[in-house]
């Protein structure tokens, strides 16, 4: 089941920041190829992103650290609950977890550069469509995660018969971008959502 995912994260996540991408006077986004042409992202207008007005703060459980070597991230987690892999099977990304289950996966993929989250939304999903063509975006809001934005996706869609969602959060400023992704079977999200929202509500920003 890790190998079909991967599968599926190695396209999406090492497109995103291998394709170079525009805004043209009109307000588009548009993907520009090494060919000398250019491909328009799909806007989705009826999705407006609006803030949670929750607030969430990383888990009084979370006691390890894993700090990035790419940028300002720090993630804090649960042990109990996440296993760091010893070596990542994505080369785009820094670390990898496993929960102790089994059968559902996090994962850190960061860079130096920044990237606005709106346009990090638009990248993902376009680039996760042309893999499994009847993906979508089943939620997008901006949530406060101690004490920063971040841009909470939830996208599924299905790639050689696996049904699959992915749900992360997206992070960006001056000192680079951070895609921090939870992955597992559709149907088992209810089983592991609450310990990917603790998970992910462990990354924090150094402030030094």
């Amino acid at each position: 089941m890790k190998h079909t995912f991967l599968l599926l994260l190695l396209f999406w996540s090492g497109g995103l920041f291998a394709q170079k991408y525009a805004t043209t006077d009109e307000g588009l986004r548009v993907q520009l190829n090494d060919n000398g042409t250019w491909v328009l992202l799909e806007q989705d207008s009826s999705l407006k992103i609006n803030l949670n007005p929750a607030v969430f703060i990383s888990s009084s459980k979370n006691i390890a650290v894993k700090k990035s070597a790419v940028n300002d991230i720090i993630l804090n987690y649960n042990p109990i609950k996440w296993k760091v892999e010893p070596k990542t099977d994505n080369e785009d990304a820094e670390y990898e977890f496993e929960h102790v289950k089994g059968s559902a996966y996090c994962m850190a993929i960061t860079e130096k550069m920044e990237i606005p989250m709106e346009t990090l939304k638009d990248i993902a999903y376009n680039n996760l469509k042309e893999s499994a063509p009847d993906s979508k975006i089943e939620l997008a809001e901006y949530r406060k995660v101690n004490g920063k934005k971040v841009l909470h996706l939830v996208m599924s869609g299905t790639m050689q018969g696996v049904k699959f969602v992915y749900y992360g959060y997206y992070y960006s400023n001056e000192n680079g971008t951070t895609q921090l992704v939870c992955y597992t079977g559709r149907k088992l999200l209810p089983d592991y959502k609450a310990d990917f929202d603790d998970f992910l509500n462990g990354m924090t920003v150094d402030n030094k």
